[in-house]
């Protein structure tokens, strides 16, 4: 079931008639779409399941799809060594994240 709340779409995707629906109800013009699927780990609910990814690309038939990735500061290095609470830090901009690339890579 899709409902809307003002400018905002809500729903319970199982099936995929319900996604076909939900994509078409966001009348997307660009032949291009960019995703970025959550993943923070591996418990539940903190990342976006496989068949729900495949649900997404199978309405977005015809569309040119990127998937991109981002890496967030507390992902560094220097965290996962120090143990550290990066979380909060201000420490990490696109000059200073260019030192771990590797590591984001991996």
């Amino acid at each position: 079931m899709i409902t809307t709340l003002d400018s905002t779409i809500i729903g319970k995707i199982t099936t995929q008639a319900e996604m076909d629906q939900l994509v078409n109800s966001l009348n997307l013009t660009s032949p291009n779409i960019i995703i970025k699927p959550n993943w923070v780990d591996a418990d539940n609910g903190s990342h976006i399941q496989a068949d729900v990814l495949d649900m997404i690309f199978t309405s977005l038939k015809g569309k040119k799809i990127y998937i991109v990735e981002s890496y967030t500061f507390w992902r560094t290095e220097k965290m996962l060594q120090s143990g550290e609470d990066y979380f909060s830090s201000k420490e990490a901009t696109l000059v200073t994240g260019k030192p771990h690339w590797e590591h984001f890579k991996t």
